[in-house]
């Protein structure tokens, strides 16, 4: 198969065999048009699934099996419905049914976009209902982050608030702020000192996110400890800075050689953000259209963050801070240990033992569906279903 793929040839094609006999010609401006109005995760996962399908497309098409369909000059788009559903079996050899299911949406999202029909016909949906099935017979369930649990964050507390060790203070309070907040990842690596704002009386911070995986312009307040502000009081000390005098800057940072202060804002080892002129560019796309509707330059995300490995090493290192070996995961490929959804799955455990409702959990949590929450807290919630209750009182008077 083909590594490199230039993202048009998926639509064009000398010959096309369709039904109507028209030829699909896709302008480059309506790819870019499509892609920046995206999220930079979500173009990028449109290229990369709409390159894999074109690659499966490319050798499914010239196989001698399947001579007979004619199909040799066509191209990926619009998609062969035959030809989808063998790239999906492939797919599911290697994939969970929910990977899978996002190598599809994307797909669609794009297939639709440029105007062909979309992907998700009936026997798609039914290739799925029976993934489904089969995961549920083979006992396959969609495995969860480790969960902090608030003992665990109390020893944290205990060991790391009050260390010299700027990384640690630093790491310590990405975990701290994610359980008290349950933010995704992105979300805490987004913060800035701006989104911080003292509260005298409480003496607390009120952290305030502007943008969430699901909301790109929000305002969703979160009150956090007074031990959690005093810690992040400690934290900006160290490196020099408060949200008056540092408003633009990101809360956590990188660290120097040294281990003393985060890096200057120019430093190379600083992200230079997600630039979809980058993923234009790989996929051979060109870049001079890339303005928005008022024709400013497309802003570039995220300049300056930490990277979502930074964080994730972070968290190992919390991990292994406790006492905890570093595990690999079964297929080998990864370590089993705290990440970031690990204090988004904790948080949401912590506050159903506490007794909290779903609906309270969701709010602190941003999620939109109790069905996202429940399979956080399955465990915990089963033994307040109705029957546990009625046995309990029904069998009260026999002996064990």
């Amino acid at each position: 198969m083909s590594t490199e793929i230039d993202l048009r040839n998926v639509m064009r094609t000398s010959e096309l065999i369709v039904s109507d006999g028209l030829k699909p010609i896709v302008d480059d401006a309506e790819i870019i048009k499509h892609l920046k109005s995206s999220s930079h995760s979500y173009a990028r996962s449109q290229i990369h699934w709409v390159k894999r399908w074109n690659s499966f497309w490319n050798d499914w098409k010239i196989n001698p099996e399947n001579a007979h369909l004619g199909l040799q000059n066509a191209p990926a788009m619009p998609v062969h419905n035959i030809a989808f559903e063998s790239f999906l079996i492939e797919l599911s050899e290697t994939l969970a049914s929910g990977s899978v299911m996002q190598a599809v949406h994307a797909i669609n999202s794009f297939s639709t976009n440029m105007n062909f029909p979309a992907v998700t016909t009936k026997s798609v949906k039914n290739f799925f209902r029976e993934l489904v099935i089969e995961e549920a017979n083979n006992d396959i369930t969609t495995g969860q982050a480790i969960p902090v649990t608030m003992p665990e964050l109390k020893k944290l507390i205990r060991l790391h608030r009050n260390t010299n060790s700027l990384q640690d203070l630093r790491n310590l309070l990405m975990i701290w702020i994610g359980f008290e907040t349950l933010l995704r990842s992105t979300e805490l690596r987004r913060i800035k000192l701006e989104d911080l704002t003292f509260n005298p009386v409480e003496e607390r911070y009120v952290l305030t996110v502007k943008r969430t995986k699901t909301q790109l312009k929000t305002k969703i307040a979160y009150w956090l400890s007074p031990h959690c502000t005093q810690t992040i009081n400690r934290l900006l000390e160290k490196v020099g800075m408060d949200p008056k005098t540092h408003p633009t800057e990101y809360l956590f940072q990188p660290i120097d050689q040294r281990g003393e202060n985060y890096l200057p804002s120019k430093h190379e080892r600083r992200s230079k953000g997600k630039s979809l002129k980058t993923l234009l560019e790989q996929s051979d796309l060109p870049t001079e259209t890339l303005v928005t509707s008022k024709g400013k330059p497309v802003k570039v995300e995220d300049v300056g963050t930490i990277s979502a490995n930074t964080l994730l090493r972070a968290f190992a290192s919390m991990y292994e801070s406790l006492g905890y070996k570093l595990k690999l995961s079964s297929d080998g490929r990864r370590y089993t240990c705290w990440t970031g959804h690990s204090v988004r799955v904790g948080g949401a455990i912590e506050l159903a033992l506490s007794g909290y409702s779903v609906t309270q959990i969701m709010e602190n949590g941003n999620w939109g569906s109790p069905a996202m929450v429940a399979g956080y807290i399955r465990n915990v919630s089963a033994k307040d279903k109705a029957m546990v209750s009625f046995m309990n009182d029904e069998l009260s008077d026999l002996e064990l």
